[in-house]
Parts: C-alpha cells; sequence; structure tokens
C-alpha cells in the first residue's frame, strides 16, 4: 500500500460547504467510496486499484480532519451536513446510479444520506461502521463532548506528530501494519492546518447517535439493494449491529471477512472486492 502515498487527489470541485478534492480513475458503473476519521481516500488504495478495470471509482477526501484545504467557515459540518456534502457532490458531478460504499465514519454518512437522498443511488455497500448507538464508537465515548472545550483539540492532536502513537491507535482499526509514510500523510493536515482542525472538532462536537438511530428508522423503507460486510474481529463495531442493520434494511444481506478490523479494505482487499464486483454484478441497475 506504500503507493497510496502518492495517490492525490487531482480534481476539485467547489461546493456551497468549499473546496472538494477527489480522485477519478476507470471506466463503467460509478463506485463512490467514503472513508472515516482522520484518513482520506488513500485508505481506498488496494480496493479502487482492483475495481478502476471495470468501474468508474470516485473517491473525495471527505472534511473530516485529513483533508487538504480547510472548508468554508461557516460550512454545516455535523454529520448531517457533510451527508449532504456527499449528495451535493454527486450532482455537482452530475452523478446517476451510484453504488455509494462507506467505512468507518463514512459508512454512517452513507447511512444518512441513504436515508434522505437516495435519488441517485442504485446500491448501497456498508464495510465495519458506525450505526445505531455507535456514533461514536464505544473506544471514543465522550469524545464529541470533549471537543467543545477550547483548546482542547489542539492539545489532542499534538501528540500524534509521535510514529510510534500513530501505528499503536492504527491498530484498533487495521491487523496490517500500514506504510508510515501513510499515517503522516493522513495526520498532516489537522497537524498543520488550524482551518482543518476547526473542521474536526466542528464535525466531532456534533457526533450523536441520534443520527444513526434516525437514519436506521428511515433505511427500513430504503429499497436498494443494500450489502453489508462485518469483520466478527473488529474492535471498533459490534457484529451485532451489523446483523440488526441487515435484518431491517428490506433488500440488504449481511456478508462477514475474517482476519480483519475495521479497515477491511486494507486488511482484506482481496476478499472485499470481489464481494463489491459480485454485488455490483448481481444487482443491475
Amino acid at each position: 500500500m506504500s503507493e497510496a502515498v502518492t495517490w492525490n487527489a487531482t480534481e476539485a470541485v467547489e461546493l456551497a460547504h468549499g473546496k472538494l478534492h477527489y480522485r477519478d480513475t476507470g471506466e463503467g458503473e460509478v463506485l463512490l467510496f467514503a472513508h472515516g476519521l482522520l484518513v482520506d481516500g488513500t485508505v481506498w488504495y488496494d480496493v479502487v486499484t482492483r475495481l478502476a478495470g471495470k468501474y468508474r471509482c470516485i473517491v473525495p477526501d471527505l472534511p473530516l480532519g485529513s483533508h487538504p484545504v480547510a472548508m468554508a467557515p461557516d460550512a454545516d459540518l455535523s454529520p448531517a451536513g457533510i451527508a449532504n456534502l456527499i449528495g451535493d457532490f454527486i450532482e455537482a458531478l452530475d452523478l446517476d446510479q451510484v453504488t455509494l460504499i462507506g467505512n468507518d465514519t463514512g459508512g454512517a454518512l452513507c447511512q444518512l444520506l441513504a436515508a434522505s437522498r437516495p435519488d441517485r443511488l442504485a446500491r448501497l455497500v456498508l464495510t465495519p461502521c458506525g450505526s445505531y448507538d455507535e456514533f461514536p464508537p464505544p473506544i471514543f465515548t465522550g469524545a464529541n463532548i470533549l471537543m467543545r472545550v477550547p483548546g482542547f483539540i489542539d492539545a489532542t492532536v499534538q501528540p500524534f506528530r509521535s510514529r510510534t502513537l500513530r501505528r499503536l491507535v492504527l491498530r484498533l482499526f487495521a491487523r496490517k501494519a500500514v506504510d508510515d509514510g501513510l499515517l503522516e500523510r493522513w495526520m498532516a493536515p489537522c497537524l498543520r492546518n488550524t482551518g482543518v482542525r476547526r473542521d474536526l472538532r466542528k464535525f466531532i462536537s456534533a457526533v450523536s447517535p441520534r443520527y444513526t438511530q434516525t437514519a436506521a428508522r428511515q433505511l427500513r423503507a430504503f429499497d436498494r439493494p443494500t450489502l453489508i460486510v462485518a469483520a466478527p474481529q473488529d474492535r471498533a463495531f459490534k457484529l451485532g449491529n451489523a446483523q440488526r442493520l441487515a435484518a431491517e434494511i428490506p433488500n440488504a444481506r449481511l456478508e462477514l471477512i475474517e482476519g480483519s478490523r475495521c479497515f477491511v479494505q486494507i486488511d482484506q482487499p482481496d476478499r472485499l472486492t470481489a464481494l463489491i464486483g459480485s454485488f455490483v454484478g448481481d444487482n443491475p441497475p
């Protein structure tokens, strides 16, 4: 995955929230990938490079702490606000029949978008992610409240200049080691840019399970084909919530990926790529 360190976003679009950078590679049906907190689109590198030979893969750098340019100061960066940003992004690129694929925090945002603005979606893929009461995940309970304390975010991110600490935290989310250059890339915007830290603080302080609980209720009426991918060894998100989502979304199925934590796209890219490919092929728009 070391190649991902230089896999830069080469496109950008101006939205009401600000400038959003993204990667656009391949041709065919559109797959749009949403990442989680304090990583950027490069977290999807190993899966996108496998799928781009058959699909058009679009990977934005969402304003979740590793984005290269801060959003507008008045941008709504609540979970609902960023879900709407993704919807506005889809409309700005005039995309239709999109397969929306989310992981970690990005998976929770995909649920919000699918629940509120499903018109341009053909399918939904949720890999391990926040849902129901796990937003934020239990291991980060209380962080959203602390982020409201002046200066807390600035003090919190500084220890992540340590390569050792970055590796230790990532081990909660991935079994495989991640290139040091990639870890540094993910943390650099938050460490160096006060506007990015402001954006991160705005989002985290607004996180609440009320968003995912409301979305889950609304998704009971979501009729698009849905693939739920869970990792039984995941330390961040409970298997039971994935099973519940798969049972409550009408046209959903559950697949398990062993030997992985939350970042299945890093731990088991071949398995995840195969699941996404077969899911899209089995469910034509």
